[in-house]
């Protein structure tokens, strides 16, 4: 059950589609009886934007940094040394 949900997870996550949509809903249903899943309207996790489920999941993710342009790449002097 549990490596059923893993997997529709991570295949839904994977396609741009949200996560929790009627098709991953009705894949489960012809994949399994012992376990029903909540109807997409029902269910609470179907309010949450794809990066909000990948951040409950555990994954970080690194906003982008449009703003700041980077540092420019300058040459360090001969007698530089990091150590001290």
């Amino acid at each position: 059950m549990l490596k059923l949900t893993i997997i529709g997870c991570v295949v839904a996550m994977a396609a741009a589609s949200h996560p929790i949509n009627a098709d991953m809903v009705k894949t489960i249903k012809a994949k399994t009886s012992l376990w029903q899943p909540i109807e997409t309207e029902a269910n609470p996790l179907s309010k949450y934007t794809h990066e909000q489920l990948l951040a409950m999941l555990g994954t970080y993710i690194v906003p982008s940094n449009k703003q700041y342009p980077g540092s420019e790449v300058v040459d360090t002097p001969e007698n530089f040394d990091a150590r001290t």
